[in-house]
């Protein structure tokens, strides 16, 4: 009955259907806010929030223009005998987050030629390129950046198209076969593909491990939003994942550099020149998503940075060129960084209610919950349809709620206030005072939050005397502890999400076997990657110990060393995994493999799990493109 229910909520129709009558319903409901029930004597609170649920709803019907139709665009196969080139840009990523990468855009079927391009200029990165039979382009400065780089290699590259992969984003084989399909199509630009991610326990995901469930927060982006701007022809290039024709680049002078967001800004320029743009609905590569709260901030504000230096240097509003649908989609993910203005007015208000027991809405509690709640419950309900199961309402405004105050940093640009420096989004260990200063306006709200709840009781209790509307006091009080409950969620979240490691490690489960002075003992591996590894054992390995470990891979066995760093007991899931009851140990810390080959076939291992993952994630997203379709 269940699925029945989502099918039906999900289907094109339905959605269409609950979207339109929301978008009516909320011109109404606004009409009346407007018209009947501003409080003018607290026109300083009254107009802000109605302007924030105007704000809201011109972002719902932007959002509905982007989600009517998701359908995917038909395309030929691969055609063959086209020149290639797979473009990996670096700066100072992890040489091991590099051969990982390296590895993958080797293994990619279409004939094609790979180049690192260095803005480290690393001579260990060098000789890893020479090692693994790749080509090594740099440039003497890093001027402009990533965008820089990619311009460099373009005049010392001749591929017909070049592919694009961040450091961290490893293709599978099937890419290039499944997207140079659309070239066909002499007036196609480039093709993006979604960006999923193999760190599922990231601060942007929420990971049921024993369901087999994720989502994360970009997941209604890559799954709804990117399929829905192709309709309109403005689905835009996400700077990873993604193949471009070399001469649309070259009619455009390259990659833009004027902004820190140089795929969102050289889509706005390709496509003002007439080019048109695919997005290709199946994962076909894989990265590494902000493992914690400061590289997740750092990438959300440089995205936000750059949409503003694109909206005050060359905005979509009066780009020549553009189709009125395309402005609008541009319009709407450049806008969507003031939403959090939006939020820190629904997070203040009820707040500032209960401490100067002033009202922005002036009515009785009863007429205007009757035409709040259906105002509520329709546009979550249209959010979720038109967001195809990928809306997540809890956990969507949890984010919502911790980006705020770093995009509402970002707007400053837009008054000119540009970023000193290009900031590439860290992928190593990150310092826990680092964190917690990025926290401290949450413990601010928080704080300001807790006094209006402890002043409201007491505005209840009648310690000030009668109030006219008890009942507007006591709506304020559950939407402040919703808040501060929601915030609570989002800190916790974050210091829980502080990396130690400079390297990721890949949680999958291979038997393996170590030798110690004194016993040989058998394990699993809670956690593996080729610089270090945590095993799940029967008895503590100590960090006195000199442990030899083979690791017992499908095809192949991997020798090493291992330097015991911690120990620690085995949690109820791990337990649960092994099938015991009592206790068990992690041990874990640095592994020295014997040999390169047995480091290459560790990062082989992985790419292949990852590769398996990939195939049954694309088969049960197509089985559910197809149900839809059927219902539709």
């Amino acid at each position: 009955m269940h699925n029945i229910f989502r099918r039906i909520l999900f289907s094109t129709f339905s959605a269409r259907l609950l979207g339109i009558v929301t978008l009516l319903y909320t011109m109404y409901y606004l009409y009346w806010r407007a018209r009947y029930s501003l409080n003018m004597d607290a026109l300083f609170l009254a107009l802000p929030l109605l302007l924030a649920e105007i704000q809201g709803t011109f972002n719902f019907a932007l959002f509905l223009l982007m989600t009517w139709d998701i359908t995917p665009v038909p395309h030929d196969a691969a055609p063959p005998d086209h020149s290639v080139d797979i473009l990996i840009p670096t700066y100072n990523e992890d040489l091991s987050i590099l051969k990982i990468t390296i590895l993958g855009a080797l293994n990619v079927r279409y004939p094609h030629k790979t180049w690192v391009l260095d803005d480290g200029r690393r001579p260990a990165m060098c000789k890893l390129c020479q090692e693994m039979g790749v080509g090594y382009l740099t440039r003497p400065d890093n001027k402009h950046h990533k965008a820089g780089n990619i311009n460099a290699a373009l005049a010392q590259t001749d591929g017909e198209f070049v592919a694009i992969f961040d450091a961290d984003h490893i293709p599978l084989p099937t890419f290039l076969d499944h997207t140079l399909g659309y070239f066909m199509d002499e007036k196609v630009a480039f093709v993006q593909t979604p960006q999923e991610f193999y760190n599922l326990d990231s601060i942007q995901h929420c990971t049921d491990w024993q369901k087999h469930v994720t989502w994360h927060e970009q997941s209604m982006f890559y799954r709804v939003i990117q399929p829905g701007k192709n309709r309109w022809n403005a689905a835009f290039w996400c700077g990873s994942g993604s193949v471009m024709r070399r001469s649309a680049l070259t009619s455009v002078g390259g990659i833009a550099t004027e902004s820190v967001t140089e795929d969102i800004h050289t889509s706005l320029r390709l496509h003002a020149a007439g080019w048109k743009s695919v997005y290709h609905d199946e994962v076909l590569c894989m990265g590494l998503a902000p493992q914690d709260f400061l590289s997740f901030t750092i990438q959300r504000l440089r995205w936000a940075q750059g949409a503003m230096q694109v909206l005050r240097r060359e905005s979509p509003i009066f780009k020549k060129g553009l189709s009125l649908p395309q402005r609008l989609n541009y319009i709407s993910s450049m806008f969507t960084y003031f939403e959090s203005f939006q939020r820190l007015m629904y997070t203040l208000t009820p707040a500032v209610v209960l401490i100067t027991a002033l009202l922005p809405i002036n009515v009785g509690i009863a007429a205007f919950l009757i035409r709040f709640l259906p105002y509520f419950i329709l546009g979550q309900a249209a959010n979720i349809a038109l967001g195809r199961g990928h809306f997540k309402v809890l956990e969507t405004d949890r984010f919502n709620l911790l980006k705020m105050t770093t995009f509402i940093k970002a707007t400053f640009v837009l008054l000119g206030f540009d970023p000193k420096s290009f900031k590439v989004t860290p992928k190593a260990a990150s310092q826990k005072g680092v964190v917690m200063t990025l926290l401290r306006p949450y413990y601010v709200l928080m704080g300001m939050l807790i006094i209006g709840m402890v002043v409201g009781a007491l505005r209840l209790a009648g310690l000030f005397g009668p109030f006219a509307n008890p009942g507007a006091l006591w709506m304020s009080e559950i939407w402040t502890l919703y808040n501060l409950w929601l915030m609570n969620r989002g800190v916790r979240s974050a210091v829980k999400h502080i990396t130690r490691r400079n390297t990721y490690r890949f949680p999958v489960h291979v038997p393996v076997t170590m030798i110690t002075r004194k016993q040989r003992l058998s394990g699993v591996t809670e956690n593996l990657h080729a610089q270090g590894i945590a095993i799940l054992t029967d008895n503590a390995l100590l960090q006195t110990d000199q442990v030899r470990v083979l690791i017992h891979l499908p095809h192949t066995l991997v020798s090493g060393d291992l330097q015991v760093s911690f120990n620690k007991q085995a949690g109820s899931e791990q337990l649960q995994y092994a099938g015991k009851t009592d206790h068990m140990w992690i041990s874990g810390g640095i592994f020295i493999p014997d040999s390169t080959i047995g480091g290459n076939a560790i990062d082989g291992f992985l790419i292949s799990i990852m590769d398996q993952q990939l195939q049954i994630y694309n088969e049960l997203n197509k089985l559910e493109q197809e149900m839809l379709e059927r219902i539709a």
